[in-house]
């Protein structure tokens, strides 16, 4: 009898805890101790919950230590930008009481903004629009805006009343998706068939403004951009403007030194770069990321292989 305790006792011993919780059994040590198995399924449960509660704890401990963090960074910056407007104002009181040379415009901006840090991921602008002196503009005065259908969301409605209001003498057209599609049939009949054929309507959305701008030329601006003052001084020195989308977006979010901005663009009609965008377009629909297909990623690609590599067989 003793024996069969023994081999009993052994067998328990070798078989894995967690079974012997899941079967609700006990096991006897010796004649004074018995351990149930339920009421240590009960503690272990308790010690897993205190653990997740105290892992939870030090995550929102974390979260509040980051909001802070950003919170000090913002204000620093602010602080930062706000002395450099002061020493800016102050630079040019004292070059106006004195006869010295003044400084360059590159020392002066050195001088502005500390560059060596890393909370300031964009150069400070200072400096106005490079205008050509001509009044015969090189973009076409026309503003292209695009949505699925004619009934604007309402958070977005002030966005798009900024491009009316400070550009009251500039043509606007307003493309819908069934306008769109009719655009294409008409005037690129080879390429309805991929139209339909896209995957995702985001991908006909970044379509149609290469399309329209190479047509009809202007400029284009997704209907969550606001415009903060008249366009016309950008419409004369340059035929294509493609803006880069802001450095963090491009080096954090998707890996690469720069990305170009589709959002943004301006061009005047019959471009080459965007004759080579239309070109391409039918190459990069198989492409898995939605950027790839026909987004920034697309148009930097081509900007890549045809205005740095070919930029001799190309003119502006």
């Amino acid at each position: 009898m003793q024996k069969n305790l023994k081999k009993q006792d052994e067998r328990y011993l070798k078989t894995d805890v967690f079974d012997l919780i899941k079967q609700g059994k006990n096991y006897n040590v010796n004649k004074n101790i018995r351990i149930n198995f339920s009421h240590l399924s009960v503690l272990l449960y308790d010690m897993r919950t205190f653990n997740l509660f105290t892992c939870l704890c030090f995550a929102f401990i974390g979260e509040i230590f980051l909001i802070a963090y950003s919170h000090l960074v913002q204000m620093s910056c602010d602080c930062d930008l706000q002395n450099a407007e002061k020493g800016t104002r102050e630079t040019g009181k004292s070059s106006s009481n004195t006869t010295s040379e003044p400084l360059n415009s590159d020392m002066q901006h050195k001088q502005k903004v500390n560059f060596t840090s890393a909370k300031f991921f964009e150069p400070l602008i200072d400096k106005d629009f490079p205008v050509a002196a001509t009044n015969i503009p090189r973009i076409p005065h026309i503003i292209h805006q695009t949505y699925k259908n004619n009934i604007i969301p309402r958070q977005l409605v002030g966005f798009v009343k900024t491009f009316a209001k400070l550009n009251p003498d500039w043509t606007y057209y307003f493309w819908t998706d069934i306008s769109s599609r009719k655009f294409v049939a008409e005037r690129f009949p080879t390429l309805l068939q991929m139209w339909d054929n896209y995957r995702s309507p985001i991908n006909r959305a970044d379509a149609i403004r290469y399309l329209i701008l190479y047509e009809f030329g202007g400029f284009y601006a997704d209907l969550d951009v606001q415009c903060m003052r008249p366009l016309d001084n950008v419409t004369f020195k340059y035929a294509c403007i493609i803006p880069p989308e802001p450095f963090e977006q491009s080096v954090f979010r998707i890996k690469i030194p720069y990305l170009l901005n589709n959002a943004i663009m301006m061009c005047r009609p019959k471009h080459p770069f965007f004759q080579q965008i239309i070109n391409s377009l039918h190459q990069y629909v198989p492409m898995l990321e939605q950027l790839d297909v026909a987004g920034p990623t697309f148009v930097k690609t081509q900007l890549f292989n045809e205005l740095i590599k070919n930029s001799p067989s190309l003119s502006i």
